[in-house]
């Protein structure tokens, strides 16, 4: 949910900047500021956002290399079970 939020919010402002650079190149009212801090704001939710997917995939990955080395300590069960026989 909280991914979904951050991408909204990401193209509303996203979108909100190029109308803004649209109606600047038009020569009408938005300041430089405020371009900037549009473009500011659009360019941190993003970074959350990506960080947050970043996160979200190293904690997949930490629990398929913990889930691979359990699987390999079996394996290795397996075979001494069988060299015993």
């Amino acid at each position: 949910q909280f991914q979904v939020v951050i991408e909204i919010v990401f193209w509303v402002l996203f979108v909100w900047l190029v109308y803004q650079i649209i109606v600047k190149l038009a020569g009408h009212s938005p300041t430089d500021n405020q371009i900037i801090y549009t473009s500011i704001g659009a360019i941190i939710t993003y970074l959350v956002g990506f960080s947050f997917k970043i996160g979200r995939f190293i904690g997949k990955a930490e629990e398929f290399m913990e889930t691979t080395k359990n699987t390999f300590s079996k394996i290795r069960e397996d075979m001494r079970a069988l060299k015993s026989r």
